[in-house]
């Protein structure tokens, strides 16, 4: 009788854990659960506090469709969230995974809706255009990925092939490292989307060679739940490839469209834009309290003073405005230039005023320009990490240093608001700076 009951204890056990959903149980309980990771190209709060996130929009498109409210379930990285679809925490993985030989032994891969085409990139003192230059260089990738996964095939066939693969690491993260050249790396592997997403922020990192073909990018499902794959498959023929395309004009059309900063450019529309835009700048600047030059760096950065300025993600007109922000700012026409720096004006004032009042008003306009690209709830976040490493989180210094880390696993994790792309505000309020420099020295 003890053997039977503990038979029976045990299969207890094994039914209470075991979550794996059929298909027909998602469609009764009306929740998909999306396993994701948190970063700009799956999931992440953007500046106004709106979720956003190309997985994000692409699952909430297929859930609305058949039905279903989508519950996003945060892990901290890649290797995380596949354990977690194993065990039956998640009823799919939509984190811009690759199919790789290996994965598809535990999982069912979902209809192909992208490519990553893996690239070799490294520090410009550093580029590796061949196998036999890359074979002479000191790699990282974050273990257990498809690029640790591609570089050990490729090992079999290059014998001086080597390499690190390091857990608990994002590829941003390793960007970083070999942008900075103060450490023994000196390359990495990235998709060639990430490297045009943070080539803007990390201007030391150049681009090399391709590792074999690009691979097929999908949702995976647990191997217990084909019936979900076939929904999702279904779903994609039927409308989702339809919906694909704007999807990714939004999130990645701007991605090719980069431009170095040019300074004689600069300095030439100074003289031939500016000026028609002094009267309006003046007067917001006296309305909301700034120096109107500071307005104009800004507008630069925002819009390069054109104020019919528009980008893939709906920001608009001469001070780029979202379309949330101009409404609460009373902005009627975002394309009418004075609406336009008014309503921008009346936005950092405002961004400023929820700076505490006993840091130094320079620093203020600072973390303030910073909320203006990143989101006051982000910056907000860094401030505490910032007093956790013993920096000044009163001083726009201090929190400089520690902004890039908004896209670190080991500090987003551990801040209320998670991921954002840290380094962007960084090399935003440095142009702005920078911009705000030359418009002082050139200008009476």
């Amino acid at each position: 009788m003890q053997y039977i009951s503990f038979i029976l204890l045990c299969l207890t056990a094994i039914s209470c854990t075991k979550e794996h959903r059929s298909f027909e149980e998602i469609k009764k309980s009306k929740t998909l659960r999306v396993l994701t990771t948190n970063t700009e190209m799956t999931y992440y709060e953007n500046r106004d506090g709106d979720k956003a996130g190309f997985e994000y929009d692409l699952i909430n498109l297929f859930s609305k469709d058949l039905g279903l409210t989508a519950k996003f379930i945060i892990r901290p990285n890649i290797e995380n969230a596949l354990k977690a679809l194993k065990a039956g925490k998640g009823d799919l993985v939509a984190a811009g995974l690759s199919q790789t030989d290996k994965r598809e032994e535990s999982f069912l891969f979902g209809p192909i809706y992208d490519k990553a085409e893996q690239k070799v990139i490294c520090h410009k003192d550093n580029t590796v255009n061949n196998f036999e230059e890359l074979q002479k260089r000191e790699i990282i990738v974050g273990a257990r990925t498809s690029y640790s996964e591609r570089l050990s095939k490729l090992k079999g066939e290059y014998k001086g092939l080597s390499f690190d693969a390091k857990s608990k690491v994002s590829t941003p993260e390793l960007l970083r490292i070999i942008n900075e050249n103060d450490s023994k790396y000196e390359c990495t592997i990235a998709d060639l989307q990430i490297f045009q997403i943070y080539r803007r922020y990390l201007p030391n990192l150049r681009l090399g060679m391709s590792l074999g073909s690009p691979e097929d990018v999908s949702w995976f499902f647990n191997q217990e739940n084909s019936e979900l794959q076939e929904a999702v498959d279904v779903w994609f023929k039927k409308s989702g490839k339809q919906k694909l395309k704007p999807l990714k004009e939004r999130y990645y059309s701007f991605l090719s469209k980069y431009d170095a900063y040019d300074i004689n450019k600069f300095q030439l529309r100074i003289k031939s834009r500016l000026p028609k835009y002094k009267k309006d700048l003046k007067l917001a600047a006296q309305q909301y309290n700034f120096d109107w030059l500071l307005l104009a760096a800004v507008a630069y950065q925002e819009s390069h003073w054109n104020p019919k300025a528009k980008s893939p993600t709906g920001v608009r007109g001469f001070m780029m405005l979202t379309l949330s922000t101009a409404k609460a700012m009373g902005v009627k026409n975002r394309l009418n230039s004075k609406e336009s720096i008014m309503g921008g004006a009346k936005y950092l004032r405002k961004m400023v005023n929820r700076i505490p009042s006993y840091i130094r008003e320079r620093d203020r306009v600072w973390l303030a320009l910073a909320s203006y690209n990143v989101g006051f709830s982000h910056v907000r976040d860094i401030r505490g990490a910032a007093a956790w490493r013993n920096k000044n989180p009163n001083t726009w210094l201090g929190v400089r240093s520690v902004l890039p880390l908004l896209s670190s696993k080991s500090i987003y994790r551990r801040l209320p608001h998670g991921y954002a792309r840290g380094l962007e505000p960084v090399a935003y309020v440095d142009r702005i700076r920078n911009y705000y420099r030359i418009l002082q020295s050139l200008t009476d």
